[in-house]
């Protein structure tokens, strides 16, 4: 080893907001010793935020200086404040201990007094890497434990609040969710949309286009992608904390009572979520083969124009920059898939439906139904019997953390709150139908195409569209087109939107 000692200190950090072991004060140790020795500092590694089970020849900072030949090179003693900021494992400890015995390093940590190089020292950097894989085993237990305990009372267990939540203290030392204004109005027209029958991609696109942040805005930023994503969206509403329930890894926690354990006001009511959850499985099962092209704005005839073989119209654009609509049926892969209407022109299709539409309906008054929510625990009695099932499931699986005792009184307070909730009586909900006081047509003339489509489908009405009937300047095309009048579209094709 070189007369004057070349240093290469390491500073680690779990956690950047500790202040008792922070970045400067780690550095300054390594100086010091660094001037103490004669030594020449030639680096200092920082890992921050950086845990201390991660092997230093993995982490950011240290490790290339561990495994690249040119900068293993240029130093000779590695110093940390303390051993535990070069490792917490005792494994790691020893590779490294090895690694730096074969290549002729050294190493040094202050506080512990630990030095490689003698043999007791190394025996004693072994001892201590014990101690602290030990302690922080020991201190994952209890942080492990304490928000275990923090979930089941209702507080906030520490990490990101979900979204539509903000975290605050409470004033006894926890803290705990209440509701962000600004993202819980997001979230709740976020849910309007869904269960108006907008696509999670058209939401998606709205949502970036006016530049919304997403619950991961920082971090997706920093991966270079979009803010908003639909898969992404589609966890944040099925997620269960939508509820104000207390979650672990996805399931609601329980309490004594049987019920989810509450750590904040509820987003969405049980019969909101519900409805939501039903949306997405619907739209999961009735996924088609192979989906349209997308485009953030939805068509007119959206769910009124309909193939003769009873095939959704979707709209899409030629390569000459024209609309038309095909049978979304004549796009799937399969020998039998339609060829009645592989393309129709979208001009002549719509301006043929508005004509036919406001002929019969124009003059009409439009009505608004007002309705009065009843009282139904359906949506939490299923939630209380799912309870009982994953509890069931787990026991049986040998998967269920308490003991016997535990478990037969938790689960008799779930079955306790089922009888409960099956007790008390239902109220139906109530409607009422009043006049707008406008007419259809006067509707149309201010609405938006989502306005007018909306308009159409209440009042039942489609065309239908047959195959093509002459060619070229002999094509008549309005002859293809068939007005279609019954109950109003329940069914909403959320799907397919224009390319």
């Amino acid at each position: 080893m070189a007369e004057i000692p070349r240093v290469l200190g390491a500073v680690r950090l779990s956690r950047v907001s500790d202040s008792t072991t922070s970045p400067a004060r780690q550095r300054e140790v390594v100086e010091q010793w660094s001037r103490f020795q004669q030594g020449e500092l030639v680096h200092v590694a920082e890992d921050l935020d950086v845990s201390g089970a991660v092997s230093p020849f993995e982490r950011e900072g240290l490790g290339p200086w561990l495994n690249d030949p040119a900068k293993m090179a240029r130093w000779d003693v590695l110093v940390a404040w303390k051993l535990d900021r070069i490792s917490r494992s005792a494994l790691d400890t020893l590779m490294l201990l090895q690694w730096a015995e074969e290549h002729g390093k050294r190493i040094v940590a202050v506080a512990d007094s630990l030095d490689s190089q003698s043999q007791m020292g190394r025996v004693w950097i072994q001892l201590a890497a014990i101690f602290a894989e030990v302690e922080r085993t020991n201190t994952k237990e209890r942080v492990l434990a304490a928000r275990a305990h923090l979930r089941l009372t209702g507080k906030h267990a520490g990490g990101r609040p979900p979204y539509g939540y903000r975290s605050v203290a409470d004033g006894t030392g926890n803290r705990v969710l209440e509701i962000d204004e600004e993202q819980s109005l997001i979230l709740r027209g976020i849910v309007e949309d869904v269960l108006d029958g907008n696509s999670l991609g058209s939401i998606v696109s709205s949502l970036n286009g006016y530049g919304v942040p997403s619950p991961r805005s920082g971090e997706a930023l920093k991966r270079g992608r979009k803010e908003w994503t639909v898969n992404g969206l589609r966890d944040l509403l099925r997620a269960q904390s939508l509820r104000g329930w207390s979650t672990y890894r996805g399931n609601p926690v329980l309490g004594p009572d049987g019920a989810p354990v509450k750590r904040g006001p509820e987003l969405l009511d049980a019969a909101t979520f519900q409805a939501l959850q039903e949306e997405l499985d619907r739209r999961k099962a009735e996924l088609p083969e192979r989906r349209a092209t997308r485009s953030p704005r939805a068509s007119l005839l959206l769910n009124v124009a309909f193939c003769e073989c009873g095939g959704r119209l979707v709209a899409g654009v030629t390569g000459h920059g024209g609309r038309r609509y095909a049978c979304i049926e004549s796009r799937a892969v399969k020998p039998d898939r339609c060829r009645i209407v592989q393309t129709v022109n979208a001009g002549p299709l719509e301006d043929y439906a508005r004509r036919e539409f406001l002929a019969v309906m124009g003059s009409q008054p439009v009505v608004e139904v007002i309705l009065t929510p009843g009282v139904d625990y359906s949506a939490e009695i299923r939630e209380a019997r799912s309870s009982l099932e994953r509890l069931d499931e787990a026991f049986t699986a040998g998967a269920y953390e308490g003991d016997v005792d535990t478990f037969t009184t938790l689960r008799r307070g779930i079955r306790s709150r089922i009888d409960r909730l099956e007790a008390e009586p239902a109220r139906p909900p109530t409607t009422e139908v009043r006049e707008t006081g406008r007419t259809f047509a006067e509707l149309w003339a201010v609405g938006s195409t989502a306005d007018r489509r909306d308009l159409m489908l209440r009042a039942g009405f489609r065309v239908e569209v047959g195959p093509a009937r002459g060619r070229g300047r002999y094509a008549r095309i309005e002859e293809r087109f068939t007005p279609v009048w019954g109950p109003p579209e329940q069914e909403t094709f959320d799907d397919y939107i224009e390319s």
